[in-house]
Parts: structure tokens; C-alpha cells; sequence
């Protein structure tokens, strides 16, 4: 399925919720570096995944809520800069850490 997506290289926003995706279609996902809006809600995506992610600086909204990524994943989003909308419900999340991932994205509205 996402050796047909990635052909598509202007592609902007993409939705894969409730597919079961994983860290491998990260890998194919990082090469749509035009994406804005992505949704990997409900997916088997890790740490691994996200880091394969950090390609796409284009990226404005981010969901990876209910996903597998830890609070150690998280440091890898203070590199998307540009993020101005960020999902993380249902990920197992200690305060303090929530805290820290919106201090180092101030623009970026954390749903959590």
C-alpha cells in the first residue's frame, strides 16, 4: 500500500489511523517531506518510527495518539519546530515530561 502513497511526492497531508502501521512504513512515510498533516493515530509506531519522521519539516499537525512511542520518543519531536498542533493521547506520559515536550515546542498546541 505505501510503496503506491510515497510515489506521490507532493503529497500534503495523509491519514493512516487504525491501520496497524509500523516503524518499517515510517521509513517509507519520511520520504513524502512535503506532508503537513499526519495521522498515525492508533498505530504500532515506536521511538524508531518517530526518529525516521524527523525528515518531514514541513510538518504542522502530528497525531500519534494511542501509538507505541514512549517518553523517550518524544525528545525526538523537539526537532519538529514547526509543529503547531501535536496529539499524544493514550500514550503513557508522566507530567513532567508533557511539560517538557511543550517547552521545547511553544507554538505547538499539545493534545493530550
Amino acid at each position: 500500500m505505501l510503496t503506491s502513497i510515497v510515489r506521490l511526492s507532493e503529497l500534503e497531508s495523509l491519514t493512516l489511523q487504525n491501520t496497524g502501521i509500523t516503524d518499517e512504513a515510517a521509513l517509507q512515510i519520511q520520504k513524502l517531506t512535503k506532508l503537513t498533516n499526519l495521522n498515525l493515530s492508533n498505530s504500532q509506531l515506536t521511538d524508531e518510527g518517530l526518529k525516521a519522521l524527523t525528515s518531514l519539516t514541513q510538518l504542522k499537525r502530528l497525531v500519534i495518539d494511542k501509538s507505541k512511542v514512549t517518553e523517550q520518543g518524544l525528545r525526538t519531536l523537539k526537532s519538529f519546530t514547526g509543529l503547531t498542533g501535536l496529539w499524544v493521547q493514550g500514550l503513557n506520559l508522566t507530567p513532567q515530561a508533557l511539560a517538557e515536550l511543550e517547552a521545547s515546542l511553544p507554538n505547538c498546541r499539545v493534545m493530550k
